[in-house]
């Protein structure tokens, strides 16, 4: 039996649970959304130092220097701010790319607007 490949959705809801829908486009003339699993609460424990930890204005200062005047990529950046800031450290990927690419968009619209 050959199968299509399954396109999948994911779409961020903001509520505190997670629900698994599929919604089959063969053998479903009714156009039914079927709802395969609900989960109300998380599969682990949350680590809260990692939700009250934000980057700190210098970090962000840098991060903007290292992107524009440097272009360093995400990489290189880590490292540094790995070397330089130990009692601050980035936890996470997210962060540093949001960072990166805030500090980009803040430059492109900068020369776009001048």
């Amino acid at each position: 039996m050959n199968q299509l490949p399954l396109k999948i959705l994911f779409q961020k809801i903001g509520y505190p649970f997670v629900i698994n829908a599929s919604y089959p486009k063969s053998k479903n003339p009714e156009n039914f959304v079927f709802i395969n699993k609900i989960i109300d609460k998380h599969s682990h424990l949350l680590d809260v130092s990692m939700v009250e930890f934000e980057l700190s204005p210098l970090i962000i200062e840098d991060i903007k220097v290292m992107t524009v005047s440097c272009k360093f990529g995400a990489t290189a950046q880590r490292k540094f701010l790995e070397g330089e800031y130990l009692t601050h450290p980035v936890y996470s990927h997210d962060e540093l790319y949001n960072a990166i690419q805030n500090s980009v968009l803040q430059r492109f619209s900068m020369k776009t607007f001048k």
